[in-house]
């Protein structure tokens, strides 16, 4: 029974998992992000700068690939990674958000997301910074 629990603990173990669905909701949010933007800008002519957004989804892209590719290595240190994702789309958030429209645009509210997820995946120590951050953004 003992191994039952040890193993039960590895293959359950809360960052690892949480990483994974980072990963996962990472995906859908640059999706959502390319499919908004350019919606706005050719359906509803909405002058936006193509170019910056089209850098800041591709390096959610990028990075997430990263990620995705080297997940396993990332296992060990899951809190780290995801601390570093959440940071990392906090600041393109805030740079899309900046050209976009800043305070006024209705996606400012995904600053919220990013603190539900880092108060449940991470420590809270982590979470307060992200806290922070998400507030000085």
């Amino acid at each position: 029974m003992e191994t039952m629990a040890a193993s039960a603990t590895f293959f359950f173990d809360k960052p690892s998992i949480g990483l994974r669905w980072l990963i996962r909701l990472r995906w859908l949010a640059a999706f959502g992000q390319a499919v908004t933007c350019l919606a706005t800008h050719f359906i509803l002519k909405v002058p936006l700068p193509i170019a910056l957004l089209a850098g800041c989804i591709g390096l959610t892209v990028v990075s997430n690939a990263f990620m995705e590719f080297f997940r396993e290595r990332f296992r060990e240190r899951s809190i780290v990674a995801c601390v570093s994702l959440l940071l990392l789309d906090t600041f393109t958030l805030t740079v899309m958000l900046y050209w976009t429209g800043g305070v006024q645009n209705p996606f400012a509210t995904f600053y919220l997301l990013h603190l539900t997820i880092a108060a449940i995946l991470l420590p809270p120590l982590w979470t307060w910074i992200i806290v922070a951050v998400c507030a000085a953004c």
